[in-house]
C-alpha cells in the first residue's frame, strides 16, 4: 500500500548577523490521491545559534 500522507521538516538556508545564526524551520504536510494534491506548508519556528547556546523559537498558529 502506497503512503498517502506525508509529514516533514524543513529548515531553509540560514541568516548569520555578527556572531548569530538564524534558521527558519517549517512543517510539511501533503496529501497525495491519483485525482488531487493538498499541500499545506507552514512556519514552525526559528532556529538561533550563538556562540555555545542554541534555542528555537517557536511561532505559534493561532488561526
Amino acid at each position: 500500500m502506497n503512503k498517502i500522507i506525508y509529514i516533514k521538516t524543513l529548515t531553509r538556508p540560514s541568516l548569520t548577523i555578527e556572531n548569530t545564526r538564524i534558521t527558519p524551520q517549517s512543517k510539511l504536510f501533503t496529501v497525495e490521491r491519483p485525482s488531487f494534491q493538498i499541500i499545506w506548508h507552514r512556519p514552525t519556528g526559528v532556529l538561533i545559534e550563538e556562540e555555545n547556546r542554541t534555542k528555537v523559537v517557536p511561532i505559534w498558529d493561532v488561526t
